[in-house]
């Protein structure tokens, strides 16, 4: 958090860390996400290079939070085997996770979203202001309303460099600016 603070002049002041587990259990807890693929996806593991065993069809998916977690940490063998490449992945997955739980209602129904926060806790750091499974579900029921529509998925504006490294662009100040001052 300091480090992120020092380089971006944004305050943290509230926080949640969901780990892997807690990821793979929200998934489950919420009957899967559904994907769809233009092309099959084959990511095999090669050992001393990596890889995640994940194995899709090209067309619609219903990951299970094994499978979600092995599609939005796979990088040598889906897409352009970058780390941007997977940043896209990882938000066209929460894109569609945020569809689903929309469309299943799961952001308004107060006993759905405690089940869920009642599962994960174990799972999950937070700030102390959001240390208790009441405060968690007052959040997630208060943003029930938005649509996915109204939630943007950004990455920090960036430029290649040599060999291949990513750098802040010059964009990325006024990012960090718009978001600390909440525009």
């Amino acid at each position: 958090i300091k480090t992120i603070e020092a380089l971006t002049n944004v305050r943290i002041d509230k926080f949640v860390v969901v780990d892997f587990n807690a990821f793979k259990k929200i998934v489950d807890a919420i009957g899967g996400v559904e994907i769809c693929l233009v092309k099959a996806v084959s990511d095999p593991i090669i050992p001393g290079s990596g890889g995640t065993d994940l194995k899709l069809p090209a067309g619609y998916s219903t990951l299970t939070g094994d499978q979600a977690l092995q599609f939005v940490r796979a990088r040598e063998n889906l897409g352009d085997g970058s780390d941007l490449s997977r940043i896209q992945r990882q938000q066209a997955f929460m894109g569609a996770m945020v569809r689903d739980m929309t469309k299943k209602g799961v952001l308004t129904n107060p006993s759905l979203v405690y089940q869920i926060l009642d599962a994960i806790t174990q799972s999950l750091s937070t700030s102390n202001e959001w240390a208790s499974v009441n405060t968690l579900q007052e959040f997630a029921l208060s943003i029930g309303t938005l649509k996915p529509k109204q939630i943007s998925m950004v990455t920090t504006p960036n430029k290649i460099i040599e060999a291949g490294n990513v750098a802040w662009s010059e964009e990325a100040t006024t990012m960090w600016q718009a978001i600390a001052a909440d525009k």
